[in-house]
């Protein structure tokens, strides 16, 4: 388990490492320069080792009960993306549903793709296949890196489902999501 924390005031890292010293299958870095949200991302990959991998915020709305039907999954197709929208998948607060629901339409129709979650960031990918990829032109910004990494991932002709999943109020700090830009 890899955690980056991008500076943030949460005090993420301290809280890892303070509760997890002992643990050796659990890395944690903290970010001071450079950050951003998909760079952080891209950091934790280049730092990752396993044949597989998974990405899930740290702020709870990613339920880890999915991880194991994200891999069994993930054995037969090359990305699997935990979906809210998919049949099956919910969302704890309807409004925020409701407003994501809608802004993914609008991404559906202006990328083209029959991806229902385009915002979801919750996935597994074959560490090989990632690789294969553009890294440092999809990893930037913030949540559209995920935009990216599908239109890349369906470019290269991969494979993408989509598996139902709850995603949950955030149990610790705040959204840094601007719906207004």
């Amino acid at each position: 388990i890899i955690v980056i924390d991008d500076n943030s005031p949460d005090k993420t890292f301290e809280i890892v490492n303070s509760s997890y010293s002992y643990n050796d299958n659990i890395l944690s870095f903290i970010r001071k320069e450079d950050r951003g949200f998909a760079k952080s991302i891209l950091y934790g990959i280049h730092k990752s080792k396993g044949e597989y991998i998974i990405v899930m915020d740290s702020d709870g709305t990613h339920e880890p009960k999915e991880i194991l039907n994200l891999y069994h999954i993930g054995q037969k197709y090359d990305l699997v993306s935990a979906s809210r929208f998919c049949s099956g998948g919910k969302m704890t607060s309807r409004n925020h549903y409701l407003i994501s629901f809608f802004y993914n339409l609008v991404l559906r129709i202006v990328l083209n793709t029959q991806v229902q979650d385009n915002l979801g960031g919750f996935y597994i990918i074959r560490r090989k296949k990632l690789l294969e990829l553009p890294l440092e032109s999809i990893f930037r910004g913030y949540g559209d890196y995920y935009f990216r990494l599908l239109a890349y991932v369906k470019d290269k002709g991969l494979s993408i489902v989509e598996i139902p999943a709850e995603y949950v109020l955030r149990k610790a700090g705040k959204s840094k999501s601007n719906w207004l830009k």
